[in-house]
């Protein structure tokens, strides 16, 4: 039986912090697993699926490449690689960056981390050293140069001085233009690039460091004028094919080349320049072309391609792309002489840790952020993992598992499994299940819907815990009454916590142990034995208990802030911390043995000292008669795996009328015993109370099956007649 609650799917997030080498894309979970005999009590240890969490370049000179990667990778978001992409070195600490730019192997941006964009030019030997230009908090920053920046109301600041600019006014045929602005490579100059709805374009030249205006230039009307080096590089689709345009600055003759011939007009080219190279994305053209030193050359991309973009800007030693497959996966390309390409950089990898892992006997229910609407149902033995089954549709959650029995969400209900298999339907929201026995928000239910106890907070099978009121002048906060509703016979007991704490839901049940996580004077997870009034109190929460063992969510240290899980031993006292976790880590406990997931792998492993009670029974549903018919059907669960056995049926003498063999239950269920009212000479037997008693020993070797107390045979009552 697996009494396992789900962490909250928001600190599951805390597993995706590890990075791991390998190809872009992402990975579906492994195939067979591996066991891991050097590390004790560890049966299976298997790589966690993983994502590319790919970056974006933002600027490149040489072989210096500055990149933004997700938070997860780099705190401050911004990388630096000195080796074109081969190591990733210093970072550079600015959370928010608006505009970066690379010439000669240095870098200006624009950036802070609280919305403002102050201007600086970084050597990107040392990136935390940059220097602030002269900056003035006046309008946003509309262009940004290696050592100097502009913004949206003319202020043209440097590394020593700032003041305002005009730009040369356009000529009075240009009529009414959109403006964009930019800095030459070496942001010795500053241009006003007016794009004009007449035959020509515009670029008004300023020297950035007097100030002064230099003229105006006219340019091509072209679908892009792109600023890189000392010139304007512009982008022309017509009638007559399309044209790559270079104006030098400050002045000088416009030259222009035919990249393409036939009519171009209205197609949607784009330029992206590289220093003196082009790389030009002409949807007329079946690849992406190659302009240098006046050749044009086809670029091959990878095969399989769906789409690509030049990625960054500056003047790297060849062209930057990044292209994408058919399988979504990205490639970041160094675009070669000849029109080759090579894969420069790879994504940095990921783990994607479970949202949510449940463990039974045979086993392990898990789901993933990356596949909502899916659960997976992995096979599994002590050698590892087995055949896998997903449980498609709308199937976000698991909700419980006791055995063979999992209650799964689904389309806004909760579907009964028993055995892999759809049997029923929940109409309520479980909290937790225990054989055939479920806590709801409005008590214990049997599976079948039957509300047995309005007052149930939580059950081990069919033993129930309702809060009583304490006793005057106790000191108790919180008092619990457990009642066996199998055998309403048997005395009630109860058991209170002290008044050290507050109680925080869910109260949880194994055995003769009840718990629950008080609060007050710091979390600790508090322990009663029904049976001798033991009390055991530790520092953290109590997430699950289980046979002899509970596992707790532990304080935080300076190792690890989150805090870590921990498997707590009930008859030693010890606590054994779960390494690689944190206090959100999701898990499942089953017996000796607990799944949960590190920040790379997925690991099952067993807790030694446990479990080591004889199996009980967890409760008995019948249906039917007990007739040639209409046979009388018991499912039974118990805590443990059991071997082939034997069910008797004695009459109320005692006397056995009735032995029946019972297959191996590998997950504790035997879910369909079938007697017919007959003795074994096949003769009806009379009308009255009949009492079974099922006679079957646990796999592991701890003995017999006994009752839900564990102090007598596992048996029940049918009234026949």
């Amino acid at each position: 039986m697996t009494l396992v609650r789900t962490v909250k799917a928001g600190l599951a997030a805390a597993l995706a912090g590890a990075l791991l080498s390998g190809c872009t894309g992402s990975t579906p979970p492994p195939g067979p697993s591996s066991t891991s005999p050097a590390e004790p009590n560890v049966l299976v240890r298997e790589p966690l699926p993983t994502v590319a969490e790919d970056f974006t370049v933002m600027a490149a000179t040489g072989d210096v490449v500055w990149a933004s990667f997700p938070t997860t990778i780099a705190p401050w978001g911004n990388r630096l690689s000195l080796d074109g992409g081969a190591t990733w070195s210093a970072e550079v600490p600015r959370r928010e960056i608006g505009f970066a730019v690379g010439h000669r192997g240095r870098f200006g941006y624009a950036g802070g981390d609280d919305g403002a964009g102050v201007p600086y030019a970084m050597d990107p030997a040392a990136p935390t050293q940059a220097t602030p230009l002269t900056w003035d908090d006046d309008g946003h920053i509309v262009a940004m140069g290696v050592g100097g920046g502009l913004t949206s109301t003319g202020l043209l600041m440097t590394a020593t001085a700032m003041g305002h600019v005009d730009f040369p006014a356009l000529p009075s045929t240009a009529g009414r233009a959109s403006h964009s602005y930019a800095f030459t490579g070496d942001a010795a100059l500053v241009l006003r690039i007016s794009a004009t709805g007449g035959g020509h374009d515009y670029a008004g030249v300023v020297d950035t460091a007097t100030r002064k205006p230099l003229g105006t230039l006219e340019l091509p009307r072209a679908r892009q004028h792109v600023v890189a080096g000392s010139a304007i590089h512009s982008l022309v689709a017509g009638a007559e094919g399309l044209r790559l345009c270079r104006q030098p600055l400050p002045s000088g003759a416009p030259a222009c080349q035919l990249i393409a011939g036939g009519d171009h007009s209205g197609v949607p080219a784009t330029l992206y320049q590289f220093g003196e190279r082009s790389v030009i994305d002409d949807p007329a053209a079946a690849t992406p072309l190659l302009v240098e030193d006046g050749r044009v050359t086809p670029v091959a991309l990878p095969a399989g391609t769906v789409r690509w973009a030049g990625e960054g800007n500056g003047d790297p030693r060849r062209p930057l792309i990044r292209s994408v497959d058919d399988k979504g996966a990205p490639h970041h390309l160094r675009v070669e002489e000849d029109g080759g390409t090579t894969e420069w950089a790879q994504a940095p990898r990921r783990a994607i840790g479970p949202v949510s892992l449940d463990l039974t006997a045979t086993t392990v229910l898990i789901t993933w952020p990356d596949r909502p609407g899916q659960v997976e149902a992995r096979r599994f033995a002590r050698s590892g993992f087995g055949q896998v089954t997903v449980l498609e549709g709308d199937v976000p959650g698991v909700a419980a598992t006791s055995g063979s029995r999992w209650l799964i969400l689904a389309n806004e209900r909760y579907a009964v499994y028993d055995d892999g298999r759809q049997v029923d339907h929940l109409a309520r929201r479980p909290l937790a299940l225990s054989g055939p026995y479920v806590t709801c928000d409005d008590g214990v239910h049997l599976i079948t819907g039957r509300r047995l106890d309005a007052d149930g907070v939580a059950s081990f099978g069919s033993l129930v815990a309702r809060r009583v009121p304490p006793s005057k002048g106790d000191g108790r906060r919180l008092s619990l009454r457990v009642r066996n509703l199998a055998d309403p016979r048997e005395a009630s007991r109860t058991v209170g916590f002290g008044g050290n704490g507050y109680e925080q839901q869910p109260i949880r049940m194994w055995g003769d142990w009840v718990g629950t996580t008080l609060s007050g004077r710091g979390d600790h997870a508090a322990l009663r034995e029904l049976r001798t009034g033991r009390v055991l109190e530790r520092p953290g929460q109590l997430l699950a208990l289980g046979d002899g063992v509970a596992v707790l969510s532990v304080p935080a240290d300076l190792d690890q802030p989150l805090g870590r899980l921990a498997v707590w031993n009930l008859t030693t006292d010890e606590i054994t911390p779960l390494p690689g976790t944190s206090g959100g880590s999701p898990f499942g406990l089953d017996g000796d043995r607990i799944v949960y997931a590190t920040d790379t792998d997925l690991v099952v492993r067993t807790i030694p000292g446990v479990a080591t009670t004889q199996p009980r029974l967890l409760g008995a549903v019948g249906a039917g008669r007990a007739t040639a018919d209409e046979p009388l059907i018991l499912a039974i669960d118990a805590t443990k795996p059991l071997i082939n056995g034997t069910l008797t049926i004695s009459d109320p003498s005692g006397r056995v009328v009735r032995t029946l063999p019972t297959p191996a239950a590998p997950a504790g269920a035997l879910h369909d015993l079938r007697w017919d009212g007959r003795d074994d000479a096949g003769t009806p037997v009379p009308r009255g109370r009949y009492r079974w008693t099922l006679l079957a020993t646990a796999v592991d070797g701890t003995g017999q099956l006994v009752n839900v107390t564990g102090t007598g045979a596992a048996e029940g009552t049918i009234d026949l007649g």
